[in-house]
């Protein structure tokens, strides 16, 4: 960044962080993890309706785990 000036800068004004700012983080990491939860739950329910039936793979790997 210091190269694209043809003199020295003088000073660099620090990021300020408003509550706004704060606020929007916190929006988007709210965001962030209702859309984990829910693509977990739509491919659990994928899995179930167009895979095989989640209870047939629970005792299936139970089977091959030898529990």
């Amino acid at each position: 960044m210091l190269d694209v000036f043809s003199v020295p800068m003088l000073a660099i004004v620090p990021r300020i962080i408003t509550a706004a700012d704060i606020a929007l983080r916190r929006r988007r990491v709210a965001y962030t993890v209702v859309t984990v939860v829910v693509l977990g739950i739509v491919s659990i329910a994928a899995i179930h309706l167009f895979y095989r039936p989640l209870d047939v793979l629970w005792f299936a790997a139970m089977r091959h785990l030898g529990i």
